[in-house]
């Protein structure tokens, strides 16, 4: 029958993200925080049409440099869409290197 998902959001959490994931019998707490690396964003390709660049990126998404360090910025973040605001969405989808999300299994 697949995969089936038990998803816990948590609203109070400044990003009103995905916090724990139960699948296949395991249950996966998010841990860490953003740190603006902005590669999910660069990387990604955005499933809404009137937010995509040419090829398929967010086009709201740029860097800034501030105190020297290039961060990621998103133009809408208070009103970014469920794919961004829910990022990272399962422990099986390999997470970039430099992001600041990381799953651990717990029971």
């Amino acid at each position: 029958m697949g995969n089936q998902f038990k998803i816990l959001l948590d609203f109070t959490h400044p990003r009103g993200s995905i916090r724990t994931i139960e699948k296949d019998g395991k249950k996966w707490e998010l841990k860490g925080e953003c740190n603006r690396c902005g590669l999910c964003c660069e990387r990604s390709k955005m499933p809404i049409v009137e937010f995509q660049k040419e090829d398929k990126t967010c086009k709201h998404f740029s860097y800034e440099t501030v105190d020297g360090k290039k961060l990621g910025k998103c133009a809408i973040m208070w009103h970014r869409p469920a794919f961004c605001l829910l990022y990272p969405h399962d422990p099986d989808d390999p997470l970039i290197e430099e992001c600041g999300y990381w799953w651990e299994e717990v029971n």
